[in-house]
């Protein structure tokens, strides 16, 4: 079913290409060179165009355990690189070498029954070049605009290729996937069911991902050999928050002390008296 769904756009892409001059954009050249300088020095050489090389990213050993629960992307680093199946476009060359890195974001989850939810995005960029000899889909000659169009069949979201000295292209894939985390599928899950064996855990599409489920981390390696993914996405469960402390009581409230008694009131001073009458 899937072979005959990739033969279908394929014809369709193929029809499309021949009418028009190709759907993909040329990606952008080179940048611009430095200015030479005060004193009339050359120019200096142009920056290249192309994404900077992913830095490594280290698999995780698996290890197993438990998937169930609904789980947190937290952190991701995926490498791509080998070799990019071209087989299912019926391009004349089997495979190209790529490079390239994937990241991930969202939730996925995984029911006690086996049925999980794939709620993440899968972001990324990937390069690679077309020779002259890669040039020909089902036996028909197609440029480096066409290629692109059969090329975004395979599952990314946007390609754009140019053509180079020589012949033969060189291209630039965009990654924006919903489902079926880490690995660029031209049809994407986002719900199914799920199976473990060991250390290796399989959806119904056939997508296997090696993991390791330590306390309330779960580490994932996607498993692809054309191309090769290395490293791991890194999920939190969500159910594993911490519990609030017990609060304190707050201390018995003091009492007022007796009120004080006033003082006896003073008596008033014997009156004074009068002075004796003067003589005459």
């Amino acid at each position: 079913m899937r072979n005959g769904l990739i033969g279908l756009v394929s014809a369709m892409v193929l029809a499309t290409a021949m009418a028009t001059n190709g759907c993909g954009s040329s990606s952008g050249g080179t940048g611009a060179g430095k200015g030479g300088s005060p004193n009339g020095g050359s120019g200096g050489n142009g920056g290249s165009a192309g994404n900077s090389q992913p830095g490594e990213c280290s698999n995780v050993p698996p290890c197993g355990g438990s998937v169930i629960g609904t789980w947190n992307v937290t952190t991701s680093c995926l490498n791509v690189s080998g070799e990019l199946d071209l087989k299912l476009i019926g391009a004349s060359c089997p495979s190209t070498p790529v490079t390239g890195s994937l990241r991930v974001t969202g939730t996925w989850t995984v029911n006690s029954d086996g049925s999980y939810s794939d709620n993440t995005t899968t972001l990324g960029d990937e390069q690679f070049t077309l020779g002259s000899a890669c040039l020909n889909v089902s036996s028909t000659p197609v440029d480096c605009d066409g290629m692109a169009s059969f090329v975004s069949s395979l599952g990314y979201y946007s390609v754009h290729c140019s053509a180079v000295a020589g012949g033969g292209c060189t291209c630039q894939a965009h990654v924006q996937q919903n489902g079926t985390m880490g690995l660029v599928s031209p049809s994407p899950s986002t719900a199914g069911m799920f199976t473990t064996s060991g250390d290796v855990a399989t959806n119904d599409d056939g997508k296997k991902y090696s993991y390791c489920v330590s306390a309330s981390t779960l580490t994932m390696t996607p498993q692809s050999t054309s191309p090769t993914i290395t490293g791991s996405i890194v999920l939190q469960n969500q159910d594993a928050t911490g519990s609030g402390g017990a609060g304190t009581s707050g201390g018995a409230t003091g009492l007022g002390g007796a009120p004080g008694t006033g003082g006896a009131p003073g008596t008033g001073g014997a009156p004074g008296l009068g002075g004796a009458p003067g003589s005459g």
